[in-house]
C-alpha cells in the first residue's frame, strides 16, 4: 500500500497499483514472440486517452466470503463526488468488489486498466451506469487518462505494464461522451460509431478458453466436457445453450460453428486450450491480469478479440487471491471469466452472458444485489444441471423493447393521468407461455411514472422453460427499474402478489392519489394458466404525514387460534373495506355467505374490519378478497407475512432495511426527521447513520406514533429511546445507534405510521433528495420510509428546517405479530360480549356492539 505526500500529490496518485515486487514481476515474463509494438511501448512516458469506461458485474459465490482489493492512497483537495468539490482526506481504491460493478479504462489496444475511485466516486459511476448516462464500452470521460510508472519503462516490454499503471478520474461534474472504438472489435464497427447496443437475436458464436497457469494448474474437467455442458455437444440437455434457446424460445442460438478454420487449434469443439505464464494462485484474477488472458489467446489462435466471436468465456482451475466470486462479465461486451465448476452451472453462465447482453443485477423485496430468485440476474442457482428458468418482467420489457425474443404487442404500457380517476382490467400470462397465447395475453406490463423509474408487473408461471423459478411460484409480480425499463438497470421486486392481495402506491407521480394493483384471481383450470390484474387509479390519499386524530387503542385479546369457533356471520361485508395505503398484503377477507363448521384453509386469515372506518380512507373500487397466503418457505431470508420473529426467527430477526441506494449524500445538518409506514407488524430494534466526525460525541434518537409534522419545535410528544456518547466512524462507515434505552423497542402495528428525529451536534450526512416531503422513497414490503426534513443549527426549535431531506442510514427491525383489537359484532355470546373490552351486547339487536361514551351504556345484564 503506498501513500502519497500534499507536497506531491499527482505524481503520487498516477504511481503503479500493486504488484511491483520482483516476484510479482516474473509473472508476467513472456516470450519474445509475444513482445508488445512499439506503439504500445511509448505509452510509457506520457499519460494516455481511455478510450471506454467498461464495467464489471459479477456473480457471488455463496460459499465463499467475499474481499475487496484495493490500492489506497491519500488525497487532499479533490473532487471525491460528482461537482461535489469536498476538500479533504479520502481513499482512493481500486474497486473489485462482488457486490456492485467495477470499472476499468480501455485502451485503444484492448487492454483495460483498473480505475481508482473514491467511494464517493465509485457509487457515482455506479448511478450514473444504472441510469444510462454511462454506457459501458461504450462513454469515456474527456480528461480521464491513465500513467504508466516512469520508473519502470522496461517493464513494458515484459507484458508487466498492466500492473504498473493506474487511471484516475477527472473532476467533476462529469459529462460522458461517446469513447473511441476498439479496431479489433468489430461489434463496435457502426455507421454512427456512437454506441454499442446489446444484440438478443440470432447466431452467438461462443469460444470456451481452458486456460492452463505457469505452473500447470488447469480446471480438471477436460474438453469434451466443457464443451458438453456449454454446448451440449454429446447430449447434455441442461446447457447455457439450451435454456437461452428456450427462452428466446428459439431467437437465440449458441454456436460454436465460427465459419473458419480451428481444427488445430481446438481440443473440443468450441474449447482451445491456452498456457500461459501466469501463477493464478499469486495474483487477483479480477485485475488487469485478465489482459494476460487475453494475449495469450490471441497468441494461439493467431487474431485479434473478440474478432469473429460474439462472446469468449475464460475457465481457471480456481481462484486464491480476491475471491468470493463465481464468474464475473464485461458489461455491454463480450468477455467472462469463471472459476472451479462455476461454468458448469447453466444459472452462472446464463447471468454473466445476461451481463455481456447489458442486463443489471436483479434485487428482491430486501433490495440486496443478487435476491430476486425469479430471475437469473438474482443469482439463484449453482447446480450443475438446475437453472430452468429465465428473466423478471423488468428484464423482458428490456429485452422486447429492444425488438428482441418477445414482440412488443405482447408488452403494455399503462399510463395513468394524473388526475381523473382511471382503472384497467386485463390478463396476463407468464413467460413461459409466450409460445401458447392463442389471445396475444400481455407478458409484461408498465406502470408508466412518468419519470426514468417505472414498475413492472408480470405473471411468475413456474413451469416449462422457467420451471426452476425459485420464489413467488405462480404469483403476479412488481418490479422495479430505473433508465425507462430500456437499457442497463438495477431492478427491484417490489411485491408478490396471490389472488385477490393488493399492492399500493401512495402519491403515485405526486399527485396526492393512489394507484393500487390487484389481483382479481389466478385461473389454474385454463390453457395456458392467467392472472387477472386490476389497476385503479385517484382513490381518496391514503395516510398524511400529519398524525390522526384518535390514537390506535392498545390490543386487547391474544392472537387468534388456529380454528376459528363456529358462528353466524354477517349477512355481507361492509360497504366500503379498508386497503391501506402502500398494503404489502391485505389481512381481511369477506365473510363467507354460510358460517363455515371449520376452517377451509390449511391457514385461516385474519379478522374481519372493524366495525368503524379506520383513519385511513377506502378505496373506491371492487375489493377481491384474499385467498391462501403464499406457501411459508422458512429459511428463503424473507419475512412473509405467515412468519415472525416466533416461528421463523432466521427469516424475521434483524432485518436491515437502508434508506439510500449508492449514494448516501453530501448534506449535513445536526438532524433529520422522518416517517415510517409499517405494512406488517414490525418491531425496530436499532438505528445506524453516517455521521460526518470521527471520534467520540454525542446522538440522540427520538421516535413519536403518527407524523412529525406539528411537532418539529420541541421535544413534547416525542419519547427518547437513544441517548448516549458513542464513537462516531465518520461520514463513510455506518455509526450504530444500539441499543434503545432499557433495551426497548418499537413496535409499530400494520398500517400505522412512526416517526423517528436523529440529533448528533457533530452533523449527520443525508441526501438532499429530489423528491418532495412525505415522498415515498423506498419500500421493502415490511416497511415503507418516507423523505423528511432536516434541522440545522440547534435541536427542534431552536435550528433552521430544510426541506426536503432524506435521513441516509439502516434501519433493524424484527417481523412480529400484535394482538389484533377485538371485532364487537363477531362475538355472538352475550357473555363473552359483555367480558370484552369497549364490547357490550345490545339486546335490542340482539347482537354485539362496541362500547361508545355517551352513546351506549356499558352494563350487564342477568341471561
Amino acid at each position: 500500500m503506498m501513500k502519497s505526500s500534499s507536497s506531491n500529490l499527482l505524481p503520487t496518485l498516477l504511481l503503479l497499483l500493486a504488484c511491483t515486487n520482483a516476484a510479482a514481476q516474473a509473472l508476467f515474463d513472456r516470450e519474445p514472440s509475444l513482445e508488445l509494438s512499439e506503439e504500445s511501448s511509448s505509452l510509457a512516458s506520457s499519460p494516455i486517452e481511455c478510450t471506454s469506461i467498461v464495467a464489471l458485474a459479477f456473480t457471488a459465490d455463496p460459499h465463499e466470503n467475499s474481499r475487496r482489493r484495493a490500492a489506497e492512497f491519500e488525497f487532499v483537495g479533490m473532487n471525491d463526488t460528482n461537482g461535489s468539490n469536498n476538500v479533504g482526506h479520502g481513499n482512493l481504491f481500486a474497486h473489485y468488489d462482488e457486490e456492485g460493478e467495477m470499472f476499468e479504462c480501455q485502451l485503444s489496444n484492448g487492454w483495460t486498466l483498473p480505475i481508482a475511485a473514491t467511494e464517493n466516486q465509485l457509487n457515482s459511476l455506479r448511478e450514473k451506469l444504472n441510469n444510462g448516462q454511462l454506457v459501458s464500452s461504450v462513454s469515456t470521460l474527456p480528461g480521464m487518462t491513465a500513467q504508466w510508472n516512469a520508473n519502470n519503462v522496461d517493464t513494458i516490454t515484459n507484458g508487466n505494464a498492466m500492473e504498473n499503471a493506474i487511471v484516475t478520474l477527472p473532476d467533476g461534474p462529469w459529462t460522458f461522451t461517446p469513447g473511441k472504438t476498439h479496431p479489433s472489435n468489430p461489434a463496435t464497427q457502426r455507421s454512427d460509431d456512437r454506441r454499442r447496443l446489446a444484440t438478443y437475436e440470432g447466431l452467438k458464436k461462443v469460444l470456451v478458453i481452458r486456460l492452463i497457469d505457469v505452473n500447470g494448474l488447469v480446471n480438471p474437467d477436460p474438453p469434451s466436457v466443457m464443451s458438453d455442458k456449454i454446448f451440449g455437444t454429446y447430449g447434455d440437455r441442461f446447457t447455457m445453450t439450451s435454456q437461452f434457446h428456450a427462452c428466446s424460445f428459439g431467437k437465440l442460438t449458441i454456436t460454436n460453428d465460427y465459419g473458419i478454420d480451428m481444427s488445430n487449434v481446438e481440443s473440443a469443439p468450441g474449447v482451445v486450450e491456452v498456457p500461459m505464464n501466469v501463477d493464478i494462485t499469486a495474483v487477483d484474477l479480477r485485475s488487469g491480469v485478465r489482459n494476460e488472458f487475453v494475449r495469450a489467446t490471441e497468441a494461439k489462435l493467431g487474431r485479434s478479440l473478440p474478432g469473429v466471436f460474439d462472446h469468449v468465456l475464460f475457465v481457471l482451475e480456481a481462484c486464491y487471491v480476491g475471491c468470493g466470486w463465481a464468474g464475473y462479465a464485461t458489461v455491454n461486451g463480450w468477455l467472462s471469466v469463471y472459476h472451479k465448476q462455476h461454468y458448469k452451472s447453466m444459472a452462472v453462465t446464463l447471468h454473466e452472458i445476461g451481463h455481456n447482453l447489458n442486463l443489471a443485477h436483479s434485487g428482491g423485496i430486501d433490495d440486496k444485489e443478487y435476491s430476486d430468485h425469479t430471475c437469473l440476474m438474482g443469482n439463484p442457482w449453482f447446480q450443475d444441471d438446475i437453472g430452468q428458468m429465465c428473466f423478471n418482467p423488468a428484464k423482458n420489457f428490456q429485452i422486447a423493447n429492444a425488438g428482441a425474443w418477445y414482440s412488443t404487442r405482447y408488452t403494455l404500457t399503462w399510463e395513468s393521468g394524473t388526475s381523473e380517476p382511471n382503472q384497467w382490467q386485463g390478463n396476463i400470462i407468464g413467460v413461459a407461455d409466450y409460445g401458447n397465447n392463442p389471445q396475444g395475453l400481455p407478458i409484461v406490463v408498465k406502470l408508466e411514472t412518468g419519470t426514468d423509474v417505472d414498475y413492472f408487473v408480470g405473471f411468475n408461471r413456474v413451469y416449462g422453460v422457467n420451471v426452476d423459478s425459485k420464489i413467488a411460484k405462480d404469483m403476479v409480480t412488481i418490479t422495479r427499474a430505473g433508465n425507462n425499463g430500456e437499457g442497463f438497470n438495477k431492478s427491484r421486486m417490489m411485491a408478490m402478489l396471490s389472488d385477490g392481495q393488493s399492492y399500493g402506491f401512495a402519491d403515485w407521480k405526486g399527485s396526492g392519489k393512489i394507484l393500487v394493483v390487484t389481483v382479481g384471481s389466478i385461473s389454474k383450470n385454463t390453457d395456458p394458466w392467467y392472472a387477472d390484474v386490476q389497476l385503479n387509479f385517484n382513490s381518496p390519499p391514503g395516510p398524511t404525514p400529519r398524525p390522526s386524530n384518535k390514537p390506535t387503542p392498545r390490543p386487547v385479546t391474544p392472537s387468534p387460534t388456529n380454528k376459528p369457533t363456529p358462528q353466524q356471520a354477517t349477512p355481507s361485508p361492509s360497504k366500503k373495506p379498508t386497503l391501506i395505503s402502500g398494503s404489502f398484503k391485505p389481512t381481511t377477507r369477506s365473510p363467507s355467505k354460510k358460517p363455515t363448521p371449520q376452517p377451509v384453509t390449511p391457514k385461516p386469515t385474519t379478522s374481519s374490519p372493524s366495525d368503524e372506518p379506520t383513519p385511513f380512507p377506502s378505496y373506491k373500487f371492487t375489493y377481491f378478497p384474499a385467498t391462501l397466503a403464499p406457501t411459508r418457505e422458512c429459511g428463503d431470508s424473507i419475512c412473509m407475512p405467515l412468519e415472525s420473529d416466533l416461528n421463523c426467527p432466521e427469516d424475521c430477526i434483524n432485518i436491515e432495511f437502508a434508506t439510500y441506494s449508492g449514494n448516501i449524500g453530501a448534506k449535513g445538518a445536526n438532524g433529520t426527521m422522518f416517517s415510517v409506514q409499517a405494512l406488517r407488524d414490525v418491531s425496530i430494534t436499532s438505528i445506524s447513520t453516517f455521521i460526518r466526525f470521527k471520534g467520540l460525541g454525542l446522538v440522540q434518537v427520538y421516535t413519536r406514533p403518527g407524523s412529525y409534522v406539528g411537532f418539529e419545535g420541541s421535544a413534547t410528544g416525542w419519547t427518547p429511546i437513544f441517548d448516549d456518547t458513542i464513537l462516531q466512524n465518520g461520514n463513510s462507515v455506518l455509526t450504530h445507534l444500539q441499543p434503545f434505552i432499557n433495551n426497548m423497542k418499537v413496535n409499530i402495528a400494520k398500517g400505522m405510521v412512526q416517526s423517528f428525529y436523529v440529533y448528533a451536534p457533530n452533523n449527520l450526512v443525508y441526501r438532499g433528495d429530489e423528491l418532495p416531503e412525505g415522498g415515498l422513497a423506498f419500500s421493502d414490503g415490511s416497511l415503507n420510509f418516507y423523505s423528511g426534513i432536516a434541522i440545522a443549527n440547534g435541536k427542534f426549535g431552536e435550528g433552521l428546517r430544510y426541506s426536503p431531506r432524506q435521513f441516509s442510514g439502516v434501519l433493524r427491525y424484527n417481523g412480529i405479530e400484535i394482538s389484533p383489537p377485538v371485532i364487537c359484532w363477531m362475538l355472538q355470546d352475550p357473555v363473552v360480549c359483555e367480558q370484552a373490552v369497549n364490547c357490550v351486547w345490545s339486546y335490542l339487536n340482539n347482537a354485539c356492539r362496541r362500547f361508545v361514551a355517551g352513546k351506549t351504556t356499558k352494563r350487564r345484564r342477568n341471561i
